[in-house]
């Protein structure tokens, strides 16, 4: 394909992806998967905005969240939430802000404290 249509493959893939809870690693991965290995159209499907991967990465907290029964988090269950986040692409500084922010965050300070 030519760049307009890796451009568009891009777009597609990325929009798709995000809208499905995975982080800027995993999109670019994927897109690398498919042959699409152009700084440049990979920067572009990917986009520059902090807040759209950190609400993605919340979205996604959300519904790894559910895999675990109600209440009190503890250390194996909160390292396994933010080992599937990561899974999913997203970086260190992005899941621990998104644990932070949440009701997870007293806990998150517990573990760090050990």
């Amino acid at each position: 394909g030519g760049w307009i249509d890796d451009q568009a493959l891009a777009a597609s893939v990325g929009a798709a992806r995000r809208t499905h809870g995975y982080g800027r690693r995993r999109v670019a991965a994927d897109l690398a998967a498919r042959g699409i290995t152009d700084d440049a159209v990979i920067a572009a499907a990917l986009g520059d905005d902090g807040e759209a991967e950190l609400q993605a990465a919340r979205d996604a907290a959300m519904r790894l969240r559910r895999r675990f029964p109600s209440g009190r988090l503890g250390e194996s269950e909160l390292r396994r939430l933010a080992a599937a986040l990561q899974r999913r692409g997203f970086n260190h500084d992005v899941i621990r802000s998104i644990l932070r922010e949440s009701d997870l965050a007293d806990q998150l300070a517990d573990l760090e404290d050990d």
